[in-house]
C-alpha cells in the first residue's frame, strides 16, 4: 500500500506518519515550502510543493491508495484565511486526485466542531465553519472516511502544554460555568486512521472517536496532578 500525507509537519500528522512508518507503509508526505519538519518524523519521500496548485500534485500522488488529508490551520486572522487553509487546500487536492490518483481513498482528518458542541447546534466558529466546509466538498466525492476528533493531546501537543505546565506548579485554570468536553489521545487517533484503508465498512462515514464519557475540567485537572 502508497500512502500520500499532507500535515506532516504538524501534531497529528507527525503521529500518523510515525504510525504508517512503523506499519512498513510506503509513504509519500507533502508539506509547504516554509514548513518544519523534525528529525523525529519518519515521512518517507518528501515534496514541499504549493497546497493550492493542482499541477504540484503531478509527481507526488500517482500510485497512492489512499491519502490522509492532515493539513489545515486551527486559528487565522479572519474567516476567508480559515478558510483557505482548510476548505480550499481540500478541493485543490480532492481535484488532484481525480486527476493523478482516481482510486485513492480519501481521509480527511476534519474536527468536532464542525458539528458543533452539541448535536445540532451547527458548526463551531469560523473554524468549525471552515471545516464544514472542507467536508461537504469531501461528500461531494467517492470513497472517502471523515474523521472528527474531538481535542487531541499526547507528546508533541503545543496547544495543551501550557496546561500541563501549570499543573506541574499546581496551578489549575478552567472556564466559568460547568463545562464537560472530549478528547483523545493521538497514539489511539492515528492508530484509527491507519487502519481505515482496511476497513471497507467505513467508507462513505463521518467517525467521531473520543473518549467514552465526557469530562469535567475538575476530572481533567486530577488526572494531570
Amino acid at each position: 500500500m502508497r500512502a500520500f500525507l499532507t500535515g506532516v509537519s504538524g501534531f497529528v500528522g507527525g503521529h500518523l506518519a510515525l504510525e504508517l512508518h512503523a506499519a512498513g507503509v510506503d509513504m509519500v508526505s507533502v508539506c509547504r515550502p516554509s514548513s518544519q519538519i523534525s528529525g523525529a518524523v519518519s515521512c518517507g519521500e518528501l515534496h514541499r510543493i504549493d497546497f493550492l496548485d493542482p499541477e504540484a500534485y503531478r509527481t507526488c500522488l500517482p500510485g497512492a491508495d489512499v491519502i490522509y488529508h492532515v493539513a489545515g490551520a486551527t486559528s487565522g486572522s479572519n474567516r476567508e484565511e480559515l478558510d483557505r487553509a482548510n476548505a480550499l487546500t481540500t478541493k485543490v487536492l480532492l481535484e488532484a486526485r481525480a486527476r493523478f490518483a482516481p482510486d485513492a481513498l480519501f481521509v480527511l482528518a476534519s474536527s468536532m466542531s464542525a458539528a458543533g458542541p452539541a448535536e445540532g447546534s451547527g458548526p463551531l466558529g469560523p473554524y468549525g465553519l471552515s471545516k464544514l466546509l472542507a467536508e461537504r466538498l469531501v461528500c461531494d466525492t467517492d470513497d472517502w472516511v471523515i474523521i472528527r476528533p474531538p481535542a487531541v493531546f499526547g507528546p508533541g501537543d503545543t496547544a495543551t502544554r501550557p496546561l500541563f505546565r501549570l499543573a506541574l506548579r499546581g496551578l489549575m485554570l478552567a472556564p466559568a460555568g460547568e463545562h464537560r468536553f472530549s478528547m483523545i489521545y493521538v497514539t489511539d487517533l492515528v492508530r484509527l486512521m491507519a487502519s481505515l484503508p482496511g476497513c471497507t465498512g467505513a467508507r462513505g462515514c463521518i467517525l467521531s472517536p473520543a473518549s467514552a464519557e465526557l469530562i469535567s475540567w475538575e476530572q481533567l485537572h486530577a488526572l494531570m496532578q
